[in-house]
């Protein structure tokens, strides 16, 4: 048996995140660690082993946000291909429910905007195309 690489040793990762929207608004985190540090982006992280995607989905946004929401549907699917990392994201549209938008664990910042207002940010790769599907455009 031939020695194997690092790359073909291990595969993709499974990350989640979560679209929550409330009245012509999106829930957004500013990331406060690399990649993409200070960009914003959804609520969202890693899978954890044995973790299914809708329990990974509302924890990662409890945790960073501190926000409960009623998750619906896998609306889209995002893919970071860096050379150290491969992640595949299901992304989950949500209602907001309850709770008081606050940053913790990765987030640097949470905020509310305006779907309109999504251009002038600077996002995380794939952002604006799933905010606009979300969105009707």
């Amino acid at each position: 048996m031939g020695l194997r690489n690092e790359k073909s040793s291990t595969g993709p990762t499974i990350g989640v995140s979560v679209c929550v929207v409330q009245a012509g608004r999106v829930l957004l985190t500013q990331r406060a660690r690399p990649p993409f540090e200070n960009r914003w982006s959804l609520p969202g992280g890693h899978v954890e082993r044995g973790e299914g995607l809708r329990d990974a989905a509302l924890r990662e946004l409890k945790e960073e946000t501190g926000i409960n929401a009623s998750l619906g549907e896998i609306i889209g699917w995002n893919e970071i291909i860096r050379p150290e990392k491969h992640v595949v994201i299901a992304v989950f549209i949500a209602q907001f429910e309850s709770g008081e938008a606050a940053a913790a664990d990765d987030a640097k910042a949470v905020r509310w905007v305006d779907h309109r207002e999504i251009g002038t940010l600077e996002l995380t790769p794939g952002l604006a195309g799933i905010v606009n599907k979300v969105f009707g455009y």
